[in-house]
């Protein structure tokens, strides 16, 4: 029986009843770091992905969503204090989050994910050198528009993003030595240069203009796309559009 990992998709440009009403299950420590954000935009989403991470995960605990504490690892991977048990990762880009969550199993033990918007990225040359191995360079930059290309490079940043959110230790690690390859399905393996194996990654779109990937920690396991809905969470009288 294969394990899932869940998925969601969470929009995070609301309106401001729900943004007001997101803000009041955030602590005081989110609070002051969304007011550090220098622009409002960039503030407004950070409290919505906040808090649509605490109401996911209070949905799997069982706590309140204002309730909920977290911890922060070694090279600042988030836990959930309390919930040994409960696994996630989290991701952004623009107007979309993802937060991937699963239940501590002999199959899963970490998970990860990564979102990045497509756009043209006109460095991309720059950053395929510092980032992806000589072949992988190679395959993604071989002809074809910048944007093709950069669609490209993305692919294997979120793989190799969302793995090493699973490992939990950052991009402290040279990129290069993580190395991708692509079925023709669009499925994924990443090999890791400390131990050689490959590690199956799903590399999908969550909506238009977007890609991702994550990981599970073991094969068999299989990510679960769901929609965050604001109105199921939220008050009937603090529900607005968005």
């Amino acid at each position: 029986m294969q394990r899932l990992v869940e998925i969601w998709r969470i929009l995070i440009e609301v309106s401001p009843r729900v943004l007001d009403a997101a803000g009041l299950v955030l602590d005081p420590q989110e609070m002051l770091l969304a007011e550090r954000h220098r622009f409002a935009k960039d503030r407004d989403r950070f409290v919505a992905r906040r808090a649509a991470r605490r109401f996911i995960l209070a949905r799997l605990t069982g706590a309140a969503p204002d309730a909920l504490r977290f911890a922060v690892g070694r090279y600042g991977k988030p836990a959930l204090d309390g919930f040994d048990d409960i696994l996630f990762s989290a991701s952004h880009s623009a107007s979309i989050a993802l937060i991937a969550v699963a239940e501590r199993a002999a199959s899963i033990a970490a998970v990860g994910v990564d979102v990045e918007r497509l756009r043209v990225l006109a460095d991309v040359g720059a950053l395929a050198d510092r980032v992806l191995s000589p072949e992988e360079r190679a395959l993604v930059l071989k002809g074809g528009s910048i944007a093709a290309q950069t669609e490209g490079f993305l692919r294997h940043w979120t793989v190799k993003e969302a793995w090493l959110k699973a490992k939990g230790t950052g991009i402290g690690d040279d990129l290069r030595d993580l190395r991708v390859a692509f079925a023709a399905n669009g499925d994924a393996v990443v090999r890791d240069g400390s131990d050689g194996i490959p590690h199956p990654v799903a590399s999908f779109a969550p909506c238009a203009g977007y890609v991702a990937a994550a990981v599970g920690s073991a094969r068999g396991v299989t990510p679960r796309c769901r929609d965050f809905s604001w109105s199921a969470v939220l008050p009937a009288g603090r529900r607005g559009s968005g």
